[in-house]
């Protein structure tokens, strides 16, 4: 897989984690304050990244299906605990 390919797919991942997240924010409310999809601030007033665990993202699967722009992308987790994201 060449580098170009890798980052896409690294932000990819990034926007639908953040989309999730804010779709989660507004099923349960959102506890950061802050529904920029970013994530808020830090103590010292610094912005920070929202992290969300892979495991809530799966929700006890080992695969999921992501929509993105009307295609389906398969995200898996190996027996060896690695993620793999395909298309």
């Amino acid at each position: 897989m060449s580098r170009k390919q890798v980052t896409w797919i690294s932000h990819f991942f990034t926007c639908v984690v953040l989309n999730w997240m804010r779709d989660v924010g507004d099923t349960m409310g959102d506890q950061s304050g802050s529904r920029s999809g970013g994530g808020g601030t830090s103590p010292d007033g610094a912005s920070r990244l929202r992290r969300v665990k892979v495991e809530d993202l799966m929700a006890g699967s080992k695969e999921i299906v992501l929509e993105f722009e009307q295609q389906d992308y398969r995200l898996r987790i190996t027996s060896k605990g690695k993620l793999i994201l395909t298309k």
